[in-house]
């Protein structure tokens, strides 16, 4: 019994974790993401809905939504594979590099469109599948597979593209 609720809390905590993550993304604000995530659980709670990443993720977006429409804000903001939504640190010679290759991809995503950028966060990111991605965009599975496709391409080609170039340190 005690293992079985090790494992429940541990799966809440990774729960959360990933609802926050994707919250902290959209907002790129510590104090709005645990805004949205402690709306998020409370609603979740008075619904008696499930506890699960793909659902406090559905609930988190959807207050994301009315926090824009409420503020007049930009549904379309950078999402950034790092998980934090902040550009990597450069604090160490040898990490330059890194560093550029992840502006650089933070520049491919910010090319695409925020539904493929989306997609693309809630399966690189936290490990969504497509039908569960489906379920919280309230897209179709082959829509979700096609934005998945179309983004994953278009990121290709800008670092195929930023890597033909090179990057040059000064």
């Amino acid at each position: 019994m005690a293992e079985r609720s090790s494992r429940s809390q541990s799966t809440l905590r990774e729960a959360l974790l990933g609802a926050y993550r994707y919250a902290l993304a959209l907002t790129h604000d510590e104090w709005i993401a645990n805004d949205l995530l402690g709306d998020a659980c409370l609603s979740v709670l008075r619904a008696d809905g499930p506890l699960d990443t793909a659902y406090l993720i559905k609930a988190v977006r959807s207050r994301f939504i009315d926090h824009c429409r409420r503020t007049g804000g930009e549904r379309s903001r950078v999402v950034s594979l790092n998980g934090d939504g902040c550009p990597p640190a450069r604090s160490d010679p040898e990490a330059h590099d890194d560093a550029d290759a992840a502006t650089a991809l933070d520049r491919a995503l910010a090319a695409l469109r925020p539904e493929e950028r989306e997609v693309l966060f809630l399966h690189a990111v936290t490990g969504l599948t497509a039908k569960e991605i489906a379920t919280i965009s309230d897209r179709s599975r082959s829509t979700v597979l096609s934005l998945l496709q179309r983004g994953r391409s278009k990121v290709r080609q800008r670092m195929a593209t930023t890597a033909g170039r090179g990057i040059h340190h000064e």
